[in-house]
C-alpha cells in the first residue's frame, strides 16, 4: 500500500466487516513495549495488543479464532506500514542482537528529534502511526536520537566508537538479567 497515493488507513477489514482502528503512534509504541516484554505471557500479549488497537475488541473477540487470527494478521500488517517484510531481509552477519533503540529509555532524544526536524510535539499532537515511521525515517543524522542508534549498532574496530558503543548501550531486559544473576550464584556456591 503507498501512503501517499492510496491515503492512510483508519479501517481494517476482517472476513468482509469493517473495523475501526486505532492509529495513534502511541498506541504501535505500547504494542511494540508489549511484544519485547519478556515477563508477559504470549497469550496475554496478544489480547493486551489486540484491545490497543481495535475499538470494537470484545466484539471480535466474540467471534472465534478465524475472526481473531485474521485480526492479528491485520494488526501486524499496520505496525508494518502495509509493507511486505519478506522483501527487505537482512543481509547475513547484518543481524545486530541488541536493540539499537528504546521508544521508553530514548523518548527525550526522540521527542527533541522530531521537534528539531518538524516541529511535531509528540507530547500533543495526534500521528498516524505510518506518519510517524516515515517521519523517524527522515530524521537528520545530526540529531543525538540518530547518533545515539549509531553507537549502539557500530560493529567496526575504531576505539572511541567502541567505548560510545559501551556507553549507550541499553540494559538488558530484566528476565535476561535475573537469569544472569541466578547463574552467578550458582557458580559462586559450587565454587
Amino acid at each position: 500500500m503507498n501512503m501517499i497515493m492510496d491515503g492512510l488507513p483508519y479501517y481494517v477489514y476482517i472476513k468482509g466487516k469493517r473495523y475501526k482502528i486505532n492509529t495513534d503512534y502511541r498506541n504501535m509504541l505500547k504494542f511494540e513495549m508489549i511484544m519485547q516484554d519478556m515477563s508477559i505471557k504470549d497469550s496475554e500479549k496478544l489480547l493486551k495488543s489486540l484491545r490497543l488497537f481495535y475499538p470494537a475488541f470484545f466484539e471480535i473477540m466474540e467471534q472465534g479464532k478465524e475472526v481473531i487470527d485474521e485480526a492479528i494478521t491485520q494488526l501486524i500488517w499496520f505496525y508494518k506500514c502495509g509493507k511486505d517484510q519478506e522483501n527487505h531481509k537482512q543481509k547475513k552477519g547484518s543481524g545486530n542482537k541488541r536493540p539499537i533503540y528504546s521508544y521508553e529509555l530514548d523518548s527525550q532524544y526522540i521527542f527533541s528529534a522530531f521537534w528539531h526536524d518538524y516541529k511535531v510535539d509528540l507530547t500533543k499532537d495526534k500521528i498516524h502511526w505510518w506518519k510517524f515511521k516515515a517521519f523517524e525515517l527522515g530524521l537528520n543524522d545530526g540529531n543525538m536520537y540518530e547518533k545515539i542508534k549509531s553507537y549502539r549498532s557500530y560493529d567496526g574496530k575504531d576505539k572511541d566508537m567502541k567505548e560510545l558503543k559501551k556507553y549507550w548501550q541499553l540494559p538488558l531486559p530484566k528476565n535476561v538479567t535475573d537469569e544472569a544473576d541466578e547463574i552467578a550464584k550458582k557458580l559462586m556456591q559450587k565454587g
